[in-house]
């Protein structure tokens, strides 16, 4: 509701008021147009549009104070946007204004620059030029030095080639004068060497076939007394004497042997006998070096003679161990490592570190009895065969031996009575193996 409106609601209620309260007529009562009662229903009425009138008042006021502030603040809004175009606008025109100067200085500086470059341009074709000509006059001294240089050089090298012809010429008549006074000399001392050398090999000849007579007469008198004693050879020492074996230590053992046989074509042997010992097992090989009846250098034969000890009787029937130990060959030692898993009967391994050879897999074998029989191998493709068998209370040893289809630089070859038991026409190379048992596991 507007001002207006409210003003006149006003003046009307207040007439209506003085109309009800004044004077009347001249009678004392007087008969009004509209009943009291009504008159008191418009002025309720009047009055509620009143207070309706005022509260909406109020509501435009609030709706106008509301109003006043926003554009109040779109008032500062504006001023502050109307100072920061007026600060941009003043930077544009100070950037304009140094811009302006920076033009005007770029275009001096470019007029400055033409001059300073057609001079530059100048100075550097005369610098070319000037380094042009004493380049020629370099090249031109350079020339005239390097011919003066080698016509120096030709006659210097005519002129030692000239004096050392001469040299050669006085040492060669030299030599010559000398030669012919010494052949006659040397001549004598070539026939005295020479009957010296005769004389010593004959002595040498003679030597040698006593000492194959004395060889021979030892093996006769050996063999006739073996043959009288009825043994059939002995050896010194006797490594399977009782007593022998328990001076050995544990791991692998090196004896030089002398053996004398009735066999002629052994007579005296030489040899070194390997003896590998445990606490429940020993393996015996052997490495025959020379026979006294040979003139001939002996390469040597290695080998497996017999395995002995305390066999397993009864194997363990579940777990898994592994044994490590060594494999030999003669002197020569690797690293053996074999599985075996009690529960499968079944056990592989490998050898390693045996001097320049490559691995050998021990492939899998089957535990019968007390032993296990199978395949070797190597990475080149070289087979093999071994066999090994438990020893101990608890199979805490193992012992045997591996073949190799193959001689190898680096150790000793086998001796004929073994390659047949491989049926193998030329001869291989045989290890032993012997190895401890760690602990069982049941996992």
């Amino acid at each position: 509701m507007s001002m207006k409106k409210v003003t006149l609601a006003s003046l009307i209620l207040l007439s209506l008021t003085a109309c009800s309260s004044g004077g009347g007529s001249s009678n004392g009562t007087m008969n009004t147009s509209e009943p009291k009662a009504t008159q008191s229903e418009q002025v309720k009425s009047l009055s509620a549009e009143l207070e309706k009138a005022k509260v909406d008042l109020e509501q435009k006021n609030k709706e106008l104070e509301k109003v006043q502030q926003e554009q109040q603040q779109n008032l500062t809004k504006l001023n502050n946007e109307l100072i920061a175009a007026k600060n941009a606008a003043n930077k544009a025109n100070s950037d304009l204004a140094e811009a302006k100067q920076a033009l005007a200085k770029t275009k001096a500086d470019s007029k400055a620059t033409a001059s300073e470059l057609a001079t530059a341009k100048a100075n550097l074709a005369n610098a070319q030029q000037a380094q042009q000509d004493a380049e020629q006059a370099l090249a031109k001294t350079e020339a005239d030095s390097k011919a003066t240089a080698s016509e120096l050089a030709t006659a210097k090298v005519n002129l030692a080639n000239a004096q050392q012809a001469q040299q050669d010429a006085e040492r060669a008549l030299a030599k010559t004068e000398a030669d012919s006074k010494a052949t006659a000399s040397e001549l004598a001392t070539a026939k005295a060497n020479l009957a010296n050398a005769q004389q010593a090999q004959q002595e040498a000849e003679q030597a040698l076939a006593g000492k194959t007579q004395v060889i021979n007469e030892i093996n006769k008198q050996a063999k006739l007394a073996l043959e009288h004693s009825g043994m059939r050879g002995f050896s010194i020492p006797n490594v399977y004497a009782d007593g022998f074996f328990d001076t050995l230590q544990i791991g692998l053992n090196t004896i030089p042997v002398l053996t004398v046989t009735a066999d002629e074509s052994d007579g005296i042997i030489s040899s070194n006998h390997y003896i590998y010992k445990q606490n429940y097992s020993h393996i015996y090989s052997r490495n025959n070096v020379a026979f006294s009846p040979s003139d001939e250098p002996w390469a040597g034969s290695f080998r497996i003679d017999r395995i002995d000890g305390q066999r397993t009787e009864t194997l363990p029937a579940t777990g898994n161990a592994t044994y490590t130990g060594k494999a030999f060959n003669t002197d020569i030692t690797g690293d053996l490592n074999y599985t075996v898993n009690f529960t499968d009967k079944m056990g592989s391994g490998s050898i390693r570190g045996l001097a320049d050879l490559a691995e050998i897999q021990l492939q899998k074998g089957s535990i019968l009895s007390n032993s296990i029989q199978a395949d070797a191998a190597m990475q080149d493709g070289t087979k093999g065969k071994y066999s090994l068998e438990f020893f101990g209370p608890n199979a805490e040893e193992i012992a045997g031996k591996a073949y190799m289809y193959k001689q190898f630089s680096s150790t000793v070859k086998t001796n004929g009575t073994t390659a047949n038991e491989y049926n193998d026409p030329e001869r291989g190379t045989i290890f032993g193996l012997a190895a401890e048992r760690g602990e069982i596991s049941n996992k």
